[in-house]
């Protein structure tokens, strides 16, 4: 009885420090998150201070001081590091659900079993309920969620989306649709990819939702399973 027990302790003390290590990783991908953001702003303020070198004021007009299709091409550039930065966030907070499911389906079930207790609904809730916060039901509520949760994104996906209305209006007001020499073949080419690039935040951004909505589906789901033994 006396080595059960202890092997029962040894094995809730190896979950525990699994725990604290998982943990542990959240902070560090949450730390991730606000690099990217930032580095999302030091892009913003070096487009902003490349936008105004590259105009002139003269007489009372402003004119462009590179031939329009550089301007596009940075414009460009700068869209495509954007929506990278947007992507790896998404990306982190993917992880960040696994993460806590993984907290919430396997390590807090296996120690409230060691502990003997009847149901471990009652121990390390705090991945379930900051889900079920950051997702709640009521569907107002929901949407409130969601823009606080993807607020740092504006940073990233906006300027993204401005950088391409922005190079996609100078490239049809400079030149015809169909190019006539290579640089434009390849600007016209790189603008289509930064656009599929962009529309990718869609699904992404629902795997991130979903990721995290799991964690409250498999409580309801043990809750249900509890309540019927």
């Amino acid at each position: 009885m006396q080595s059960n027990n202890f092997a029962r302790e040894k094995e809730v003390e190896t979950h525990m420090k699994e725990y604290e290590t998982l943990r542990a990783e959240i902070g560090f991908r949450l730390d991730a998150q606000s690099q990217l953001a930032n580095i999302a702003l030091l892009l913003l303020g070096g487009i902003t201070t490349i936008s105004v070198a590259l105009f002139s004021l003269n007489a009372g007009t402003l004119k462009l001081t590179i031939p329009p299709i550089y301007l596009i091409f940075t414009l460009l550039i700068f869209a495509l590091l954007f929506t990278s930065l947007a992507l790896a966030f998404l990306r982190q907070q993917v992880e960040l659900g696994r993460l806590a499911t993984y907290c919430h389906q396997f390590i807090r079930p296996r120690v409230g079993e060691l502990l003997g207790l009847g149901t471990a609904d009652s121990i390390l809730q705090w991945d379930h309920w900051h889900a079920k916060q950051a997702v709640p039901s009521n569907t107002f509520h929901r949407f409130v969620a969601s823009v606080f949760m993807f607020s740092q994104l504006a940073v990233m996906v906006i300027p993204a989306l401005v950088t391409l209305l922005v190079s996609a209006s100078i490239y049809i007001s400079s030149f015809p649709i169909l190019p006539d020499y290579l640089d434009k073949w390849i600007a016209l080419g790189l603008l289509f990819f930064d656009l599929g690039y962009l529309a990718l935040l869609v699904p992404c951004g629902q795997s991130a939702l979903r990721a995290f909505t799991e964690i409250g589906s498999s409580l309801e789901f043990s809750l249900l399973r509890s309540k019927r033994k």
